[in-house]
């Protein structure tokens, strides 16, 4: 028989194998609880993005106030005090607030200081602080999606290691099938000396050819066992029979080809997308931008108009500035009146025209020393970060040694398994014949059959060690540097390492 009619005997066509590894495997994935978690996190990153947008997008606040009823000489009042507030961070953190009060009674309405007034920043840290909390909010997504990712790669590779695993349970038993062999070879060579059953040589023999068959069947149903094992996590019938044990059931129902890829080159992928050197750059950077929005100095100024200003008994233009320096709180304010009221009002408008200023002042000194403390101790948390980015380049150097010699392994060793299964191929068919010819005995050609089919188990180790390999390379490399809005990072690496 020819070796291609004995390979289809034993081995399942290489493309329903492959359609049978990739079912398992898609069943395999779909049953991770690891998985199915790290994809609810990732879609709960996404809701914190938009929530972060919201927070610091427009928004405009309505407030009735404080609204009072009273009786005064029989005539009921209502007093409302209504707000409302206007906030555009993206606008050098603009605000525009109104506010007053309003009284209605049955003689009169009236507003009393009604004051619309527009504040903006001059010199504030708010629109870095604005970006920052985008920015890790955008990489908190990130990383749930690279989590994600990497959860899905182990969870292929858990996969392919419980596939691996029955492979060298399937080697066991072709090895000590191949000890039973060798052993029956040796009683057959004690019966053609002439020694009776009876005789402690051949009662000895026969003793060891006993031990290797219990041997065979314990492997035999390891086997068997870990492969139903198997089949339950991938939610897949798997007929186990403790009474009919052979190695066939389970190599049937295992993929008997898998597809090998092609090999990745460590060295063929940016040293900056490796996965420790980005977070400690990323790292690095966002803190740099904290210390930097951390100026402990803000000045804000506005201008406005007042209805009916009670202070100078008319409507007023007015003016403000507000001044934040460590521990000093300053705020200065002057209402220039207009000797008019435009409103109603109970009273008429004042002709005096003397401007009204206002000014407050709070000192904190203790402040002052702890933003000190704090400026030095950003400058050695600077260092560290620094430290930590020159930390991960020596474990990126440490990687591409590693991992370029255990790809040198692996193909060494797919190599060598190939040429092995096509001797062994080779072999159990020319021993098929001879057998069939009655030249040799049918030990020998099973013998050479578990050989074979030993051989091919190896090379298809040797491919699962391959995308095994593949699998742990991709987890070491971020490849979405496309979908971060984060240039800056990159320039921060240009510059510091």
């Amino acid at each position: 028989m020819r070796p291609a009619i004995i390979l289809f005997l034993f081995w399942i066509s290489p493309v329903f194998a492959d359609e049978i590894c990739s079912e398992l495997l898609s069943l395999w994935l779909s049953n991770d609880l690891t998985v199915q978690k790290y994809t609810i996190l990732a879609e709960q990153a996404a809701l914190n993005l938009d929530k972060t947008y919201i927070n610091n997008g427009i928004d405009i606040t309505l407030s009735s106030g404080t609204m009072t009823f009273k009786t005064t000489d029989g005539e009921g009042v209502l007093t409302v005090k209504p707000s409302a507030e206007l906030t555009i961070p993206q606008a050098n953190g603009t605000s525009i607030t109104a506010s007053g009060t309003f009284t209605n009674s049955e003689s009169k309405d009236s507003w009393q200081d009604l004051q619309i007034l527009l504040m903006t920043d001059i010199i504030s840290s708010s629109a870095l602080s604005r970006k920052i909390e985008i920015l890790k909010s955008k990489r908190e997504l990130l990383e749930a999606r690279r989590n994600l990712r990497i959860k899905a790669l182990e969870a292929e590779n858990n996969f392919y290691s419980a596939l691996k695993e029955l492979f060298e349970y399937a080697v066991d038993v072709f090895d000590k099938k191949n000890d039973l062999y060798e052993k029956q070879l040796a009683l057959r060579k004690v019966q053609s000396q002439g020694y009776s059953r009876t005789s402690p040589t051949y009662r000895s023999a026969a003793l060891e050819v006993q031990s290797y068959e219990r041997k065979v069947e314990k492997a035999v149903r390891e086997l068997n066992r870990n492969t139903a094992i198997f089949a339950a996590l991938c939610s897949k019938d798997f007929d186990y029979d403790a009474e009919n044990q052979s190695e066939e059931k389970a190599l049937s129902f295992l993929p008997q080809s898998v597809t090998a890829p092609l090999a990745l080159n460590i060295a063929d992928f940016r040293a900056e997308s490796y996965a420790d050197i980005e977070s400690a750059a990323w790292a690095h950077y966002i803190a740099e931008l904290e210390r930097k929005a951390d100026t402990h100095f803000s000045l804000r100024g506005g201008a406005g108009y007042t209805f009916n200003n009670t202070d100078a008994n008319s409507d007023t233009a007015d003016g403000k500035l507000a001044l934040e320096w460590g521990g000093l709180s300053a705020s200065a304010g002057v209402a220039l009146p207009t000797g008019k009221k435009v409103l109603k009002s109970k009273t008429e408008a004042s002709e005096e025209k003397s401007p009204v200023y206002t000014l407050s002042l709070t000192l904190t000194p203790n402040t002052f020393r702890l933003n000190r403390i704090s400026k030095k101790s950003g400058a050695l948390d600077s260092d560290i970060e620094k430290i930590a980015i020159d930390s991960a380049w020596e474990d990126y150097k440490t990687a591409v040694l590693d991992k370029t010699m255990s790809l040198e392994d692996i193909v060494w060793a797919q190599k060598n398994y190939a040429d092995e299964y096509a001797l062994y191929a080779s072999l159990a068919a020319d021993n098929l014949r001879n057998f069939r010819a009655g030249i040799i005995t049918e030990s020998d050609y099973l013998d050479a059959k578990a050989n074979r089919d030993m051989a091919k188990i190896n090379a298809l180790i040797s491919d699962i060690d391959l995308i095994m390999y593949n699998n742990s390379i991709l987890q070491l490399f971020h490849d979405d540097a496309s979908d971060t809005d984060l240039a800056e990072v990159s320039a921060t690496k240009r510059e510091r390492i």
